[in-house]
């Protein structure tokens, strides 16, 4: 799994750098996704701070209230949470401003 490897490597680098990995929507579906992420911080020892997990709008746009409720929990966990091309596609600024993920 790409997320786990990158946690992985990750952990080679120096502490003040961070990974980014890109999740798909796919990923939002198939219910495991909370699940993955622990296990990739726990099994690498990555710091969740030095977690980026960038997410598309068409992720966020498919089952919006479960995606959302998602996020948040992943936020709770304490990795960070980046829009990947947000506003090129379904959405625009103001379902930005409306989210309960923005902090």
């Amino acid at each position: 799994m790409v997320l786990a490897k990158a946690c992985a490597d990750a952990m080679q680098w120096p502490a003040r750098i961070s990974v980014a990995v890109n999740l798909s929507s796919v990923q939002f579906i198939n219910g495991s996704l909370l699940q993955d992420v622990r296990q990739a911080l726990r099994a690498s020892g990555l710091p969740p701070h030095r977690l980026e997990l960038e997410v598309t709008e068409a992720a966020l746009i498919q089952n919006s209230e479960a995606a959302l409720a998602l996020l948040n929990k992943l936020k709770a966990l304490g990795v960070r949470i980046a829009l990947d091309n947000f506003g090129a596609g379904y959405s625009r600024s103001a379902t930005c401003a409306n989210s309960r993920l923005i902090a």
